[in-house]
């Protein structure tokens, strides 16, 4: 560990000046800072604030990897504490997500916040054989799925609901966001007939190849492209069975001569 001293003085009125007393120090392996020790002394007293991070690669359970893939710099757990006291910690708990090319790659899955002061994660947390108790911490978010790129697909909120990001066909950028539906379950989906997406099902009058030779340049509410129709069926089909057997309504835009107009909500099962 190396570490690192600063003092400042801050002149006040007599002898009541101010003293901040910064201390750093640094992991050897990755040389980012580590520990943050900050003192502000009074004539009135003293305050001692510390932060304090734990890397990924410094949990058992996560070592191997990302020693090996010399991925250093995530932090697993971060921790703040005011004159001896905790105040917020923080942890971040990583899985090996499984993709189509046989690859098993580790990265974050959940994030939890301590309930009380100590609160603490044990191996079998780390490496997700069991789960943080839940009078001590309180899940933030949850990974829930992945796609080949590795970017995130579907997370939970604290609140347990499932929020889905659509992307581009290469699966990097983000073309769409979901929230409180499931675009894996048929929950929900999109397509605005630019050349980045993905057409995921999508099909004019039963046609994929169809739809992008159909397309207008111009003319559309955003993007580049539009698709105008005439006597066509632009379809998609959705299939989900909801487990807390909820209504849905269904929702379109469509672009009239005129103006850009509001379809209206529709029962589940409907045709545009």
């Amino acid at each position: 560990m190396r570490t690192v001293e600063e003092i400042e003085e801050h002149p006040g009125d007599g002898d009541n000046k101010l003293t901040v007393q910064r201390n750093y120090a640094y992991h050897k392996a990755n040389g980012i800072e580590k520990e943050k020790q900050v003192q502000n002394a009074t004539l009135d007293g003293s305050e001692d604030l510390v932060q304090r991070h734990t890397f990924a690669f410094e949990i058992p359970a996560y070592k191997e990897d990302l020693v090996r893939d010399y991925c250093l710099e995530p932090v697993a757990q971060t921790e703040r504490l005011t004159n001896g006291n905790a105040v917020s910690r923080r942890a971040t708990i990583w899985k090996k997500w499984s993709f189509q090319d046989d690859r098993e790659v580790l990265a974050p899955h959940a994030v939890y916040e301590a309930l009380s002061a100590n609160a603490s994660m044990g191996d079998s947390d780390w490496d997700g054989t069991t789960t943080p108790p839940e009078d001590m911490w309180l899940q933030r978010s949850q990974i829930e799925a992945r796609n080949e790129a590795g970017e995130i697909l579907e997370a939970l909120d604290n609140k347990g609901l499932r929020h889905s990001i659509h992307y581009d066909r290469h699966g990097y950028f983000q073309v769409a966001q979901y929230p409180n539906a499931s675009r894996l379950a048929g929950q929900a989906t999109s397509i605005s007939f630019e050349d980045y997406e993905d057409a995921d099902g999508w099909q004019l009058d039963g046609d994929e190849a169809g739809l992008w030779s159909s397309r207008i340049l111009h003319d559309c509410h955003a993007g580049s492209y539009s698709l105008r129709l005439t006597n066509q069926t632009l379809r998609r089909a959705n299939s989900f069975r909801d487990p807390e057997a909820r209504k849905y309504l269904l929702t379109c835009w469509i672009k009239t001569e005129a103006q850009l107009r509001y379809w209206g909500a529709k029962p589940a099962g409907a045709r545009l």
